[in-house]
């Protein structure tokens, strides 16, 4: 674990009551991390790191797409740390009505993600812009690639370019 990994994992630790802040805690855990999902796990509701990131995911995408009181209560409990029984409590339903919808607002949203693609092209997408950020850094100017490096780079970053192209 690298050092900023470990200071962002410091943060989302101490900040993790905080209402609010848990999304763009875990957000900047997984950028840190490139891609590399781990397999943390939240105390509080034994949420794998991995499903967490994939529900952010499809409620960014998605999220607009559920009913006022869907989006309230998924959001409640799945980024603003509030357990079932609170939302209950709030909303003057059962905790197995907020268990029952939370399951089918997932389902929803997965199935949106089905028919739609949209979570993953986006994550391809930013891939392809990674690679070429990483093609595009010649590192210091008294050791820059030769012509022939450069032109191996630029024929790469065309190609990347014409297939985020084409994707959109």
């Amino acid at each position: 674990m690298t050092e900023k990994q470990s200071f962002a994992v410091g943060i989302a630790i101490a900040g993790y009551h905080q209402r609010g802040a848990i999304r763009s805690l875990y957000s900047l855990w997984h950028d840190l991390s490139y891609g590399r999902l781990l397999s943390l796990q939240d105390g509080r509701s034994g949420i794998a790191m991995e499903e967490f990131v994939e529900k952010s995911y499809l409620f960014d995408f998605y999220g607009e797409l559920l009913t006022e009181h869907q989006r309230r209560i998924y959001s409640e409990i799945n980024f603003e740390d509030y357990t079932a029984a609170e939302v209950a409590r709030d909303e003057g339903i059962s905790r197995q009505g907020v268990h029952d919808l939370m399951k089918r607002c997932d389902r929803i949203l997965e199935d949106y993600e089905k028919r739609l693609h949209l979570v993953e092209k986006f994550l391809k997408i930013r891939n392809s812009v990674r690679e070429i950020q990483r093609l595009t850094d010649f590192g210091d100017p008294a050791t820059r690639a030769d012509a022939t490096e450069a032109d191996h780079r630029m024929e790469k970053i065309y190609g990347i370019s014409s297939s985020i192209l084409k994707e959109l």
